[in-house]
Protein backbone atom coordinates (compact mmCIF):
# COMPACT_ATOMS: atom_id res chain seq x y z
CA UNK A 1 0.00 0.00 0.00
CA UNK A 2 3.01 2.25 0.28
CA UNK A 3 2.47 3.68 3.77
CA UNK A 4 5.54 4.37 5.90
CA UNK A 5 6.23 1.58 8.40
CA UNK A 6 5.52 3.54 11.60
CA UNK A 7 2.34 5.02 10.16
CA UNK A 8 1.16 1.52 9.25
CA UNK A 9 1.97 0.30 12.78
CA UNK A 10 0.05 3.21 14.31
CA UNK A 11 -2.94 2.62 12.02
CA UNK A 12 -2.96 -1.11 12.77
CA UNK A 13 -2.80 -0.40 16.50
CA UNK A 14 -5.67 2.08 16.25
CA UNK A 15 -7.75 -0.41 14.25
CA UNK A 16 -7.16 -3.16 16.83
CA UNK A 17 -8.08 -0.87 19.72
CA UNK A 18 -11.29 0.13 17.91
CA UNK A 19 -12.12 -3.52 17.19
CA UNK A 20 -11.48 -4.47 20.83
CA UNK A 21 -13.65 -1.62 22.11
CA UNK A 22 -16.48 -2.53 19.72
CA UNK A 23 -16.24 -6.22 20.63
CA UNK A 24 -16.31 -5.52 24.35
CA UNK A 25 -19.27 -3.16 24.13
CA UNK A 26 -21.42 -5.04 21.61
CA UNK A 27 -20.60 -8.72 22.20
CA UNK A 28 -19.10 -9.26 25.64
CA UNK A 29 -20.69 -6.57 27.83
CA UNK A 30 -24.25 -7.91 27.35
CA UNK A 31 -23.05 -11.31 28.60
CA UNK A 32 -22.16 -10.04 32.07
CA UNK A 33 -23.96 -12.01 34.81
CA UNK A 34 -24.54 -14.93 32.45
CA UNK A 35 -23.13 -18.42 33.01
CA UNK A 36 -19.37 -18.51 32.41
CA UNK A 37 -19.74 -21.07 29.63
CA UNK A 38 -21.81 -18.54 27.66
CA UNK A 39 -19.00 -15.98 27.73
CA UNK A 40 -16.46 -18.68 26.92
CA UNK A 41 -18.42 -19.90 23.89
CA UNK A 42 -19.05 -16.35 22.68
CA UNK A 43 -15.31 -15.66 22.83
CA UNK A 44 -14.50 -18.80 20.84
CA UNK A 45 -17.15 -17.92 18.27
CA UNK A 46 -15.76 -14.42 18.00
CA UNK A 47 -12.27 -15.79 17.37
CA UNK A 48 -13.63 -17.97 14.55
CA UNK A 49 -15.48 -14.99 13.09
CA UNK A 50 -12.41 -12.74 13.12
CA UNK A 51 -10.25 -15.45 11.56
CA UNK A 52 -12.86 -16.14 8.89
CA UNK A 53 -13.12 -12.47 7.96
CA UNK A 54 -9.34 -12.25 7.77
CA UNK A 55 -9.24 -15.26 5.44
CA UNK A 56 -11.98 -13.83 3.24
CA UNK A 57 -10.13 -10.54 2.86
CA UNK A 58 -6.90 -12.32 1.97
CA UNK A 59 -5.04 -11.05 5.00
CA UNK A 60 -3.68 -14.53 5.73
CA UNK A 61 -2.31 -15.34 2.27
CA UNK A 62 1.28 -15.40 3.41
CA UNK A 63 2.73 -17.74 6.02
CA UNK A 64 4.61 -15.94 8.81
CA UNK A 65 8.26 -16.98 8.86
CA UNK A 66 7.89 -18.29 12.41
CA UNK A 67 5.54 -21.07 11.29
CA UNK A 68 7.11 -21.74 7.92
CA UNK A 69 8.98 -25.00 7.49
CA UNK A 70 12.76 -24.76 7.11
CA UNK A 71 12.54 -25.84 3.47
CA UNK A 72 10.03 -23.11 2.57
CA UNK A 73 12.17 -20.25 3.85
CA UNK A 74 14.09 -18.29 1.28
CA UNK A 75 17.42 -16.81 2.22
CA UNK A 76 18.41 -13.47 0.87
Amino acid sequence: MGAPFWLAVALALAAMVALAFFTERVVLRPLVNQPQITLFMATIGLAFLIEGVAQLTGALRCTPWIWASPTSRSIG
